[in-house]
């Protein structure tokens, strides 16, 4: 049987990508969205002239508490299991000392946070009956933060300790491990996003999207990892 992966944020950008990557390794996909429909649906449409019924949509706003049973519930109508979560669905926002706003923080850490922690909770179930594995989308500023954006790197430097307790709880039926970009090139060109700056690159050059989807079809095949967050950034961190 073809195994499944549900994938947040995944109708554009790195969520796209990753999405691709494993349809191209033979799992079926769930593609998330919020806003996004009509690519999520060119998407799920081209992946399934490749392979048919092979591809689905499912809407959600994260923000929404509701949502996330509700999500889980729709991935699992088509075939039944869940094999893989990915939780790419991410807010970057940039959020100064003295402009910074309880807002701008609510919804960073719904979204990259919390999301993340009961999308995991209401799909450990079903993760646990196919030996499955989560994936969340971390980020290189979660070690080093990112000047002014100091409330997005504080949500994934928690995420990368989410990740590590949930590798606790869940073993040893279900894995648990992180993929943390660096910094990225804005999508479909080679100009590097508002701020990237590669200088410090050791490979002299920006990640791209099939490199962090190749770096997540890794942490899902890997059986004896878990609890690891692998940094993808051609040595910036170093």
């Amino acid at each position: 049987m073809d195994h499944v992966a549900l994938i947040t944020g995944s109708a554009k950008r790195i969520g796209a990508g990753i999405a691709r990557h494993l349809h191209g390794q033979g799992y079926n996909v769930v593609i998330h969205y919020h806003t996004s429909e009509a690519d999520a649906e060119a998407l799920c449409d081209t992946l399934n002239q490749k392979r048919e019924q092979s591809a689905v949509s499912v809407q959600g706003d994260l923000r929404d508490d509701d949502c996330y049973a509700s999500i889980i519930e729709q991935a699992l109508v088509p075939w039944g299991r869940l094999d893989v979560l990915v939780h790419n669905a991410s807010l970057f926002l940039q959020t100064p000392l003295d402009e910074a706003t309880t807002e701008q923080w609510d919804r960073m850490h719904t979204t990259n946070l919390k999301a993340c922690f009961f999308l995991s909770q209401l799909a450990a179930p079903h993760l646990r009956q196919t030996k499955g594995c989560i994936v969340a989308i971390s980020d290189r500023y979660a070690k080093v933060p990112k000047y002014q954006y100091s409330i997005y790197s504080m949500t994934k430097a928690a995420l990368n300790s989410m990740v590590r307790s949930l590798a606790q709880e869940l073993a040893p039926e279900v894995r648990v491990n992180a993929i943390a970009p660096g910094s990225m090139l804005v999508a479909n060109t080679n100009v590097p996003a508002a701020g990237v700056n590669n200088q410090n690159a050791l490979l002299d050059k920006a990640p791209e999207v099939e490199d962090i989807a190749q770096a997540v079809l890794f942490a899902v095949q890997s059986q004896y990892m878990t609890g690891q967050v692998i940094t993808i950034d051609g040595g910036q961190s170093i």
